[in-house]
């Protein structure tokens, strides 16, 4: 089992894992405390045939910060929006 902190595009956790593939490792998890659950990320593992495992995701931080109050469910849809589109998201959000 490969162990993260944080999984966004997947790509250097997948790399980890094709190195201990490559060395004789048997690999078939990956536990990561969180990810931004991208699709490039959900591709990428499932293409090295590994499964990721994580505590949470960022979909859920955001609905549990609606329940609370602590961001609008607008503010979430605009993140939200990142995951879906991430080299588009600044411009379509007039951040460039």
């Amino acid at each position: 089992m490969v162990i993260e902190d944080l999984v966004s595009t997947g790509g250097s956790s997948i790399k980890a894992i094709e190195n201990i593939r490559k060395a004789g490792g048997i690999v078939e998890d990956c536990l990561a405390i969180f990810s931004y659950g991208m699709a490039k990320s959900k591709e990428a593992f499932k293409m090295a045939s590994c499964n990721l495992i994580t505590i949470t995701n960022l979909s859920e931080l955001l609905e549990y910060s609606v329940e609370t109050a602590k961001i609008t469910n607008d503010q979430k849809i605009i993140v939200l929006d990142w995951i879906n589109e991430p080299s588009t998201w600044g411009h379509k959000h007039g951040f460039e």
